[in-house]
């Protein structure tokens, strides 16, 4: 069965981590997903759920742990982190202060495994575009990851946060629980 057959062939469970936007490719305008968002930035989710009103919305940080972590509003939210923006590093581009952060709040945080547990659900997809926070998320989804056919993860090769793993380090991961790279979708700078 090619890629396409299995995108279509039954209902699938997509769960959008760092959903501000709504589904992405090759999940968006598909008749046959089922996604449940988690967008814990206030001004994504309300959006998300003036847009989607029919969809599950989590409004929720994941990490690896159950606890409280620190949320950096960026001035653009689709950079919103719970890693500090590298500014060293981010200076050097044009229209850098878009990833400034404007206010830092604090949040419950949750792991993937526990939010899917809670809602009683087994993704068959997970799609990752948390700002740098990805490996902190997988850490905290293990189970959801043995179960997954397939992960949609955004990745670096460059910092653009403090702390965050960069491409080798996730595609080890992802490795090392039997996933296969099966596609690189390159993006330019904004």
């Amino acid at each position: 069965m090619n890629s396409n057959e299995l995108l279509t062939a039954r209902a699938l469970c997509v769960i959008d981590v760092g959903a501000s936007g709504g589904l992405s490719e090759p999940f968006k305008g598909l008749s046959n997903i089922q996604p449940i968002f988690v967008e814990p930035d206030d001004r994504a989710a309300a959006e998300l759920e003036r847009q989607f009103p029919n969809v599950r919305l989590l409004r929720t940080a994941l990490s690896n742990f159950e606890g409280r972590v620190q949320f950096h509003l960026a001035r653009e939210q689709e950079c919103s982190s719970c890693l500090e923006p590298n500014m060293a590093f981010l200076s050097r581009f044009p229209n850098p202060e878009r990833f400034e952060t404007i206010k830092t709040i604090e949040l419950p945080a949750s792991t993937l495994d526990a939010q899917m547990a809670d809602v009683g659900i087994d993704p068959d997809f997970i799609k990752l575009d948390v700002q740098g926070y990805e490996s902190q998320i997988m850490e905290g989804g293990t189970r959801c990851l043995e179960r997954a056919m397939g992960a949609i993860i955004e990745v670096e090769f460059v910092p653009l946060y403090r702390g965050q793993k960069l491409f080798p380090e996730v595609h080890s991961t992802m490795s090392s629980r039997g996933f296969e790279l099966y596609d690189l979708q390159r993006s330019f700078w904004k």
